[in-house]
């Protein structure tokens, strides 16, 4: 049997992170469309979507469930074409 010690708040923060660092390289590779994530996002995504039972799981599923979906809205409506550059702040997930 392993047991894990809970991650720390900046532990999460740093996963968060990397997390957005990695699906900012994919819209850019697939879709050739950027996107940004201002002061306060990771923070702001720790704070909404952790769930410690979950782990650092938690944190993607919101990732995918507020970030990603709402990136894809914006594609499929046309609002975000190849060559778009988006931004994210904190009070832009609080709105999702």
């Amino acid at each position: 049997m392993i047991f894990f010690e809970p991650l720390k708040t900046s532990e999460l923060i740093q996963v968060t992170q990397l997390k957005l660092g990695a699906f900012a390289s994919r819209l850019k590779k697939d879709k050739n469309i950027s996107i940004s994530f201002t002061d306060g996002v990771a923070e702001k995504i720790v704070a909404s979507g952790y769930q410690p039972e979950f782990g650092a799981r938690s944190i993607n599923r919101y990732i995918e469930n507020t970030i990603e979906d709402a990136v894809v809205r914006k594609i499929i409506a046309g609002e975000a074409v190849s060559g778009s550059v988006l931004s994210v702040s904190p009070q832009d997930i609080s709105n999702i």
